[in-house]
């Protein structure tokens, strides 16, 4: 399981991750559809009305979608990522 800081909160990183993956514009619905969750739920989670546990598997999910666009930045381009040069850093990823 991934560690993150004490204070944030599952759904802070889940958002996180959104942001990195599809920049600012529209990251809850591009998410929402790679997570094959409505737009909703994502909202949901980020306001608390939904519970989001640090094991739900949309992390994982989310997680596999960010290690895609940092090894595979082809891949990432194709789908839409837009920050996948940030993640990990390295140089292969830009």
């Amino acid at each position: 399981m991934p560690r993150w800081p004490e204070d944030k909160t599952a759904a802070d990183v889940l958002a996180d991750v959104g942001r990195i993956l599809y920049g600012s514009d529209d990251w809850q619905a591009r998410l929402a559809r790679d997570l094959k969750v409505g737009r909703h739920t994502i909202q949901q989670w980020r306001s608390g009305k939904l519970p989001l546990d640090p094991d739900h598997g949309a992390l994982d999910d989310a997680g596999r979608a960010a290690g895609v666009a940092a090894a595979e930045p082809g891949v990432g381009r194709k789908r839409g990522y837009k920050g996948y040069a940030t993640l990990g850093g390295s140089e292969a990823c830009r």
